[in-house]
């Protein structure tokens, strides 16, 4: 299951300033992918301003993307870069380096990248759909947009990264709450229904 490593020892490892405020966005495709909504996310981004409250140093937000090929774009006011397709490893640092992941999806039955995410400490900004209900509890862990309102969801990032008191709370949160989606907990959950209805 994953496990978080501390954001400043995954940010030297990734090579992020520790003063950025990082937003991380991920799909098989990349932002090809239409389902994950990656356009919303960046009509979203016209909205959110380039510095946050989370650093008392420059504060500069970094947007990264994974999943798709590797490049640089402008997107508004900010700058994303997509770090290509990522292994396990890969993955589990740039969760733990990032301050929020946003899952704009427009379809998710369960919604992976929030829950991986939430298990490395990370909390979550995601339209209010599907699967991500049940995973992203609505300022606990997280913040959950009007679907598909991109102002919304601008709003939504803003709320997560406005406050660093807060924000130390919702990563607290998204790691406990994460526990419930451990393979061993769903694998055991499993093997007492399939005892309840064996025996009735």
């Amino acid at each position: 299951w994953w496990s978080a490593i501390a954001r400043p020892a995954a940010r030297a490892m990734l090579g992020i300033r520790t003063s950025a405020t990082v937003l991380l966005f991920g799909a098989l495709g990349g932002d090809k992918n239409p389902g994950k909504g990656a356009d919303l996310l960046y009509s979203a981004l016209e909205k959110v301003p380039t510095r946050s409250g989370l650093s008392s140093n420059s504060g500069d937000l970094d947007i990264l993307t994974f999943g798709g090929q590797p490049g640089i774009k402008r997107v508004g006011p900010h700058v994303v870069r997509s770090v290509g397709v990522l292994d396990d490893e890969g993955l589990r640092a740039h969760y733990s380096a990032a301050d929020v992941t946003v899952v704009p999806s427009r379809v998710e039955s369960f919604g992976q990248t929030a829950s991986e995410s939430m298990a490395c400490g990370t909390p979550v900004a995601a339209f209010r759909t599907g699967g991500l209900t049940d995973i992203v509890h609505d300022g606990v862990n997280g913040r959950l947009a009007e679907p598909f309102s991109t102002e919304s969801l601008a709003e939504a990032i803003m709320w997560v990264l406005s406050s660093p008191e807060r924000h130390k709370a919702l990563c607290e949160a998204a790691r406990a709450t994460s526990s419930r989606w451990d393979p061993r907990v769903v694998a055991k959950r499993y093997l007492a229904l399939f005892d309840e209805i064996l025996s009735s």
